[in-house]
């Protein structure tokens, strides 16, 4: 998935810090997580030992749902993530104003009927509300369900902030 991609640009010492935004049944997070404390088990000098996944969902509909049926409980191994309702703007926006740590892997799979929703398509929510809260040299990863053209779009968005 992400990390490797992430290792390569950057320091083995230390791991990630990670936000999926639409965290729907928390199932990716779930994967993401058990390969953090994979790697982490591997690092012989990390110490550390915080959440370094947060997994965020705008509806509390879904939210309770990941915790009953889906084991997104902090207490449910190998539930090892924050499950957080808020939506994907708030909480970026959050990340700034609390100056808390700034996120390494990105993974933006929310939808609201197109995937990512039209509010995370524009170039004011990647420059004014993404890029305050990225490391150098993020990984950042893009669920885009949509025409070609919506791919398009999405994809010269990205090209813009990132180039």
């Amino acid at each position: 998935m992400a990390l490797p991609f992430w290792r390569q640009a950057n320091d083995p010492g230390h791991l990630p810090n990670c936000l999926l935004i639409g965290a729907g049944g928390c199932s990716l997070a779930h994967t993401l997580a058990a390969n953090l404390l994979h790697w982490n088990s591997s690092l012989s000098n990390s110490t550390q030992t915080d959440c370094l996944m947060t997994a965020v969902e705008a509806s509390p509909e879904v939210v309770q749902a990941s915790k009953l049926w889906f084991g997104a409980e902090p207490s449910y191994p190998p539930a090892s993530f924050d499950l957080v309702c808020d939506t994907g703007e708030l909480y970026l926006k959050s990340l700034v104003r609390d100056d808390k740590a700034p996120i390494d892997v990105l993974i933006v799979d929310a939808e609201d009927g197109s995937a990512p929703p039209a509010s995370m398509r524009t170039l004011d929510f990647w420059t004014n509300t993404v890029l305050p809260t990225l490391n150098a040299n993020p990984v950042i990863g893009v669920n885009v369900i949509g025409s070609e053209f919506d791919v398009a779009n999405l994809v010269q968005t990205l090209e813009t902030v990132f180039s």
